[in-house]
């Protein structure tokens, strides 16, 4: 578990992508889900397709939103 803050949002983005990526290739196991929790949908949304163009593809990633 990390716990980072920025003021920017895209360079907080940017390092979030960056340790996220590292750790989906360093996984042992493809098929474990990586777990995240983000504010709202935008933010969901916004990371989807920031995880897509970054890795490739955003699969096998759980999203949960503050409220749940």
């Amino acid at each position: 578990m990390f716990l980072f803050s920025s003021i920017s949002f895209n360079s907080l983005t940017d390092h979030f992508l960056g340790n996220l990526k590292k750790r989906i290739t360093d996984k042992s196991d493809p098929f474990q889900p990586t777990f995240i929790v983000v504010e709202n949908h935008y933010v969901k949304k916004y990371l989807q397709l920031k995880i897509a163009k970054k890795i490739g593809i955003s699969a096998n990633v759980i999203f949960f939103y503050l409220n749940d």
